[in-house]
């Protein structure tokens, strides 16, 4: 089984909780990726993910490049020869459904509602009641049958990156306490959100007893 996610980071995260149920759905499945290059730091070692391919999608990291263009020709290629029996587009964006088909999956799920139907073979009808963009991703799965009603993130940690965690805690001083990180930041400028807003937000978690860091 793909899962095609083409976008940024957090989209990526985003694909966590698909990739999760499809693993508790299908355990003697194997359960596959493709993503941009973070993807495999992000998830690598993950009891949810078999295998992590990657590719640099043009439109997810806006580099139109012909280098990025062939290295996206030639993993559709590769990725032809795994014969996939099940791809999922965890974006809804016509182009991963576009890269479903040229790829060769026997079956393509995915919404149509940006496009894309002639490429895929099982599209549900979009549930008009969501609210946030994970749930509209993650629907998808009810097609299979699949419970979504866990919709946690879960990343994998090393111990190296444990023990880096702990020796910053102990040396600013927060080691114990109730930790929220902040990331003040978009790709784009249209993403970001105003500076008060972040100001706002930390000073109702200090007020809540938590220790915000940026």
């Amino acid at each position: 089984i793909l899962v095609v996610q083409s976008h940024l980071i957090g989209d990526v995260m985003m694909a966590i909780p698909i990739l999760k149920a499809l693993k508790m759905k299908y355990p003697d499945a194997a359960i596959c990726i493709l993503a941009n290059s973070f993807a495999r730091e992000l998830l690598n070692g993950a009891w949810y993910v078999d295998v992590i391919y990657t590719a640099p999608f043009p439109w997810g990291i806006r580099k139109y490049s012909v280098i990025n263009l062939w290295r996206l020709f030639s993993v559709i290629m590769r990725l032809r020869r795994e014969r996939f029996a099940l791809a999922i587009d965890a974006q809804i964006d016509f182009r991963n459904t576009f890269l479903m088909f040229l790829i060769g999956a026997k079956r393509r799920l995915g919404y149509d509602i940006v496009g894309g139907r002639t490429f895929l073979t099982d599209i549900p009808d979009f549930p008009r009641e969501i609210v946030h963009l994970l749930e509209g991703r993650l629907s998808v799965l009810q097609y299979l049958g699949i419970d979504i009603t866990d919709k946690r993130y879960e990343l994998p940690v090393n111990e190296e990156a444990r023990k880096w965690t702990e020796t910053f805690l102990h040396e600013k001083g927060i080691k114990g306490q109730n930790i929220v990180a902040i990331h003040p930041g978009a790709s784009v400028t249209e993403k970001l959100w105003r500076s008060e807003r972040f100001a706002a937000i930390i000073d109702y978690l200090y007020g809540k007893g938590f220790c915000p860091i940026l």
